[in-house]
């Protein structure tokens, strides 16, 4: 029974850490970054400067709202991908306007997910821009960590690639990641549920005597997509490196 007690307890916090504290971890930095990023440039620019530097971003960042939404059966009665303010209390950059049933399980627990969905929608579309402009970039990065940057994609043929590849990652990092207070308000309950169904997944592979193979199967999910959001951090910091510089000058 100890050695089932340990196993149990080492499976339940190696798969709570690796699927839900990490990737919160990252998502809260690269909300963090991005606003951060943002409010440089509403700073210098005024918030049309956020369009027109994070266009994109704003973009995908709705648009993954509305799918997650639809597909969690939340009823839309409004959305608009990227919207020009009109100053005083207009100073939305695009929204997705949804109502759901308080009652239904299915539908609270969505609210994790749309509240995420920006997030993992950028990060998709950066991973989906880099294969096509730089593939080279995406064989680099899965050799993590014996890592070195391809040196090829500078070569004349494919220099444009790797700057417009810079400017989408840009955008999408500046207007994308940053998650609302209602975003991160609408993770609550869910979070609660994904965490116990992680629980109570890894306590049945303890039982069942697959523990070791739970593990190997979160590990190869979880290396992915906290890779992937690694990455998008790493696109962001840079992003907001080159707007500091930008508005100080």
């Amino acid at each position: 029974m100890d050695n089932l007690g340990q196993t149990l307890l080492h499976t339940n916090l190696t798969a709570l850490f690796e699927m839900i504290a990490v990737p919160f971890f990252l998502i809260l930095a690269l909300k963090r970054v991005s606003h951060g990023c943002k409010q440089l440039i509403a700073n210098r620019y005024g918030i049309r400067g956020q369009l027109f530097f994070g266009w994109l971003g704003i973009v995908i960042h709705e648009f993954s709202h509305l799918v997650i939404a639809v597909l969690f059966g939340h009823h839309i009665t409004g959305f608009k991908l990227l919207h020009v303010p009109r100053g005083g209390d207009d100073n939305q950059l695009g929204y997705v306007n949804h109502t759901f049933n308080q009652k239904n399980g299915y539908q609270r627990t969505g609210n994790l997910f749309i509240g995420i969905a920006p997030v993992l929608g950028c990060a998709i579309s950066l991973i989906l821009f880099t294969k096509l402009l730089a593939p080279e970039l995406i064989t680099s990065l899965s050799r993590l960590p014996d890592w070195h940057f391809p040196t090829a994609i500078l070569a004349l043929a494919s220099i444009w690639k790797f700057i417009l590849l810079i400017l989408i990652a840009s955008s999408i990092s500046i207007g994308g990641f940053d998650l609302s207070h209602a975003d991160l308000s609408n993770i609550k309950f869910g979070l609660l549920v994904v965490a116990i169904l992680v629980v109570v997944s890894a306590s049945f592979a303890t039982v069942l005597g697959v523990a070791v193979n739970y593990l190997n199967w979160v590990h190869s999910i979880c290396i992915i997509v906290n890779g992937v959001l690694t990455l998008s951090l790493v696109v962001t910091v840079l992003s907001n490196g080159v707007i500091r510089l930008i508005t100080d000058h």
